[in-house]
């Protein structure tokens, strides 16, 4: 059995938003805030400690199930993880996937287990299973790179990363709307299973443009870039008020506004040199308060990833 090199690991992994209108399962941006914090210790068993309310069987919490997984694969004596909470619980930020990361970092710190960062994806993904009820890789990829993430999905998978432009600015609002527990899981459902070929080359057209304005930092591309046909229509049914966000963040100077990863927060993109985030924001709100739905605004930077706090 593999003994530790470190008796207490402290871990940071970020929040991330998912798909980016027509990058479903593929586009993930890393954001620098919120984070969460995992404190990893060694122990007999997979324990979850935390004060948030969250699941704390081990194998109904995203941070557990990875946590049981290794031990498994490696044959390790087992881990206490200590999760403090910041990303928001169920808001579409990627909130279990930053715990996920975090947990798959800790442990191959606290153990040495000599992990790559895209077997630490993997890892991370199987966390999934617990909030969406299938692994996806978006969230999990932007909470550890960081930055803008290209998912291309098969075994093992592959992760494309690229720092996005320094001008785009990010804007949420994050309404307080409880879509209940499995939230992600349950939105998957709506999907539609087929769509006609000239929606499907629409969207590719668009994910396109927006993977040549993160590398090229011409912006302006998302303002018809960031918009699907598949399947935020479908899951936009699902969020009152979605409409008038869009508008209302896009009247404010937004270039973009589109559903954060499967809602109900909704992200705006904007140009730094031109528009004002917190103007924005408050166009955001407005736009909620129209359906009688209260929010709250955060106006981030792109870049996050995992970091190493402290290990002894």
């Amino acid at each position: 059995m593999r003994s530790t090199r470190a008796r207490r690991v402290v871990v940071e992994a970020s929040a991330s938003t998912a798909n980016l209108g027509p990058g479903f399962d593929v586009f993930g941006l890393g954001l620098e805030e919120p984070r969460d914090r995992v404190v990893v210790e060694p122990c007999d068993g997979v324990e979850i400690v935390s004060e948030a309310e969250i699941p704390k069987d081990p194998r109904r919490n995203c941070a557990g199930l990875v946590a049981l997984k290794l031990v498994e694969d490696f044959g390790l004596p087992g881990v206490r993880i200590r999760i403090e909470k910041g990303v928001p619980i169920g808001k579409g930020m990627g909130s279990s996937a930053a715990s996920a990361v975090a947990t798959v970092f800790g442990i191959d710190r606290l153990f040495g287990l000599g992990l790559g960062m895209n077997e630490l994806v993997e890892y991370a993904a199987k966390g999934e299973l617990a909030s969406a009820g299938v692994e996806h890789f978006d969230n999990v990829s932007a909470s550890a790179f960081g930055g803008f993430v290209l998912v291309l999905p098969g075994r093992p998978v592959r992760i494309l990363h690229a720092d996005p432009p320094k001008g785009l600015g990010v804007c949420l609002a994050i309404p307080e709307l409880d879509m209940g527990s499995m939230k992600t899981g349950k939105l998957r459902k709506v999907i539609p299973k087929s769509v006609p070929l000239e929606v499907a080359v629409r969207n590719l057209g668009r994910a396109s443009a927006i993977v040549f304005a993160m590398l090229t930092g011409e912006i302006g591309l998302l303002k018809d870039a960031v918009r699907d046909e598949i399947v935020e229509p479908a899951r936009a049914r699902l969020i009152p008020g979605y409409e008038h966000v869009k508008e209302e963040g896009i009247k404010e100077g937004a270039l973009a506004v589109a559903l954060s990863g499967a809602g109900p927060t909704m992200v705006a993109f904007y140009d730094k040199a031109r528009a004002d985030g917190r103007r924005i924001g408050e166009g955001m709100r407005r736009g909620f308060m129209k359906a009688g739905i209260k929010s709250n605004i955060l106006i981030t930077e792109v870049g996050g990833g995992v970091r190493l706090l402290e290990e002894r």
